[in-house]
């Protein structure tokens, strides 16, 4: 499997029912949707995505890490 594929394997697994549900429900309006829709919600995620550099305890839930 690849590694990246392998990462989001990982991640998902992690998710609760209802939160592989939500998951599962945005991947499908995003291969759905029409070009502005992909990009819309392009945007939405790198703008709602922060780095935090600190200390994880246990670690990564998506690569372990």
């Amino acid at each position: 499997m690849n590694k990246k594929v392998e990462v989001v394997v990982r991640g998902f697994l992690a998710l609760t029912d209802a939160e592989r549900s939500e998951l599962i429900t945005q991947i499908n309006k995003y291969l759905n949707g029409t070009s502005e829709v992909k990009q819309s919600i392009r945007k939405s995620i790198s703008e709602s995505l922060t780095v935090n550099f600190g200390p994880a305890p246990g670690g990564c839930p998506c690569c372990g890490r």
